[in-house]
């Protein structure tokens, strides 16, 4: 995730893709392990990725599974921009 965003804050596109790719993939491999946790980082892949279904479905799905907060008040601020 922090490669994704620090390639992106420096304008480096397909750098910045892969990762956020990366991220994703991995997201879901945490899935059977903390799906509350993977769905987050899915939502913030997705929504990197320009992706705002999947990531509006993603970030739902975190808050139903009760993440907790800070992620939390995050999810909900992405959802009001998203």
């Amino acid at each position: 995730m922090w490669l994704g965003e620090s390639y992106q804050a420096l304008a480096d596109e397909p750098c910045s893709r892969k990762w956020w790719q990366e991220a994703y993939y991995y997201a879901y491999a945490l899935m059977k392990f903390n799906p509350t946790t993977a769905y987050y980082w899915q939502g913030r892949a997705l929504s990197a990725l320009g992706d705002v279904t999947g990531a509006s479905s993603a970030y739902r799905r975190a808050l139903s599974g009760h993440l907790l907060y800070p992620a939390r008040g995050e999810v909900n601020q992405a959802l009001k921009q998203l």
